[in-house]
């Protein structure tokens, strides 16, 4: 890849850009902004400009995209366009991975270009969870090239609710209040709003927990478990086992995609 390249997560809560620069190491990446998805589909002209001084300040000439929500991609192409940038989207055809799904196409890209990533970075085996308004476990299986000039195989994952999604299932079909999702310390509640922290944070830690462990089960040889997503720093240190944490996988795979 060239030096440096202007990368879009597009989430289905927020969207994210980020600056990512080529070193010896491997890829810097600097995150420039962020705004909410509904913003952009929306077409607020605050967020329009905001990313228009983005594209300015990043003397882009290329940006590389990561989308899953479909509605905002003629958005982000229109508004780049308007810049004189050119925009490519990713696709599965894209990246370094060989399938053994039925259907990559309809994969969410996030969950394999972090995949991609992971297999570039470790180039082994790797389960990469995703924390974010969905949580997923996701696995690229070695091909038997250690020196990481092959193809990794996407086998396939799991998608389960995400912490704040969880969080906001109960009050949406009972009477019980919201409460935000945040670390506690005792399991048994004293009041409603003590017992739905307890149960949303030590049921998701257990979900993260059981999901690891069944998948590293069903393997020969349990793969490399990173975390990514925006609840990965607040989850990682309460889980049974230790994990890293690459909170800018997603960009990081999408650098990667630079000709």
């Amino acid at each position: 890849m060239n030096s440096s390249v202007l990368t879009v997560n597009v989430g289905n809560t927020n969207v994210s850009v980020a600056l990512c620069t080529a070193t010896a190491a491997g890829v810097e990446v600097h995150r420039l902004a962020a705004w909410p998805t509904r913003d952009w589909l929306a077409r607020e002209p605050g967020t329009r400009s905001g990313w228009l001084q983005v594209l300015r300040q990043g003397q882009a000439t290329e940006v590389l995209v990561c989308c899953v929500v479909a509605a905002v991609e003629p958005v982000l192409a229109e508004w780049t366009s308007d810049a004189g940038v050119p925009c490519r989207f990713a696709r599965h055809t894209d990246l370094r991975l060989r399938y053994a799904v039925p259907a990559p196409e309809r994969v969410g890209m996030d969950r394999l270009i972090n995949c991609s990533a992971a297999w570039r970075r470790f180039s082994r085996s790797c389960l990469v969870v995703d924390m974010g308004t969905a949580v997923t476990w996701d696995l690229v299986l070695a091909t038997g090239d250690p020196d990481g000039t092959g193809e990794g195989v996407f086998a396939g994952g799991v998608i389960a609710p995400g912490l704040d999604t969880l969080a906001h299932a109960l009050p949406s079909r009972t009477t019980l209040p919201f409460v935000e999702p945040i670390a506690v310390d005792t399991v048994v509640g004293r009041d409603t709003e003590a017992c739905l922290r307890a149960g949303l944070w030590f049921g998701f830690l257990a979900q993260v927990d059981g999901i690891i462990a069944r998948i590293e089960a069903s393997l020969p040889e349990p793969p490399l478990t990173i975390l990514t997503g925006g609840t990965a720093f607040l989850v990682a240190p309460h889980l049974a086992t230790p994990h890293p944490v690459f909170p800018d996988l997603t960009h990081e795979g999408l650098a990667f995609l630079q000709k």
